[in-house]
């Protein structure tokens, strides 16, 4: 595809680390879910770089790896992706085209003119990408099914970032969603699964969070960590002392062994753990659910089932000896 063509020719270039760049793109057709992934990947490991998409229509056909854990990755995820990594996506204007016109093309002094319905594509096709990059809601069903007593397959995260200012926590504006555990689209891990927590630390570098001030993290988890996602978590707040953490969990994580030490070390690393109470998932409900304005309605025994993992949490924290 063309845009790895482009990242080919871009490690040719030997750009100076010490500066930033921008990169602006005008494509025909917007990066396709791998490409996307691709592109992710590539502002990951190039710091210094920015990247500006300018595409002239929605590449609307979906490739990705499906198994019984998950649905396929779609065009939308791949454009979102590209947001949460920094990049900037929009539809090519009649500026834009005019821009092309006059700096890429061989137009012999001829103007430049848009075919009659150009505008009406350039509103539609801007407004469908606005849709797609814009804030989504998790469906009320898939909350109710993994924050809940029952043994959901699946992990979903919710998260908000919180800047400390004065004497008090404020939300960081934009700074919140839900994500959930991922199948990479690229070899060598195309046949596992991505946790959660992993892909939510996948986002935090692209949020550029000044060193010089103090943020609270706060994930609403469907599963408490595995150890290994718990010893990541350990050494990111070891990388990152300006940010403090907090996991709120529907469900202890008790498939693997160990799990009781990877709480442990997490807990002894600063980060705040907790099982979710009836007011951490109504906050979750109002937040980060499409729920159409229904009440929050949590089932029968939920009640029971938060005092019950509680008091597993509270015993695995306090034995540390064992």
């Amino acid at each position: 595809h063309a845009e790895l063509c482009f990242l080919e020719r871009f490690g040719s270039w030997q750009l100076d680390e010490g500066k930033q760049y921008r990169l602006t793109c005008y494509i025909n057709w917007s990066p396709c879910p791998n490409c996307a992934q691709i592109l992710v990947e590539f502002l990951g490991e190039n710091r210094h770089v920015s990247l500006r998409i300018f595409a002239a229509r929605i590449y609307k056909k979906s490739d990705g790896y499906k198994n019984i854990y998950t649905k396929p990755y779609t065009y939308e995820d791949g454009l979102r992706k590209l947001r949460d990594a920094g990049a900037q996506l929009a539809i090519m204007t009649r500026d834009e085209l005019q821009y092309c016109w006059d700096t890429f093309v061989d137009n012999q002094g001829q103007p430049f003119r848009p075919c009659p319905i150009q505008e009406e594509h350039i509103r539609t096709a801007s407004q469908e990408l606005e849709n797609i990059l814009g804030r989504t809601l998790m469906d009320a069903t898939t909350f109710k099914d993994n924050f809940s007593h029952r043994r959901a397959r699946r992990t979903y995260l919710c998260y908000q970032v919180e800047v400390w200012e004065g004497d008090a926590w404020a939300p960081v504006e934009e700074l919140y969603g839900f994500l959930c555990n991922q199948i990479p689209l690229l070899p060598p891990c195309a046949q596992g699964l991505r946790h959660a927590e992993l892909c939510f630390l996948d986002r935090v570098p692209f949020w550029n969070l000044e060193e010089g001030r103090q943020y609270r993290l706060t994930c609403y988890i469907s599963w408490s960590p595995c150890p290994d996602c718990a010893q990541r978590l350990v050494e990111f707040l070891g990388n990152n002392n300006h940010m403090r953490l907090r996991i709120f969990a529907a469900r202890i994580y008790t498939f693997v062994s160990g799990h009781e030490d990877g709480l442990r070390q997490l807990w002894d690393a600063g980060a705040q753990l907790t099982i979710m109470t009836r007011n951490d998932l109504q906050h979750c409900w109002d937040t980060f659910v499409d729920n159409q304005g229904d009440p929050f309605e949590p089932c029968p025994i939920q009640v029971e089932h938060i005092g019950t993992e509680s008091q597993e949490l509270e015993n695995i924290l306090r034995n540390q000896g064992n």
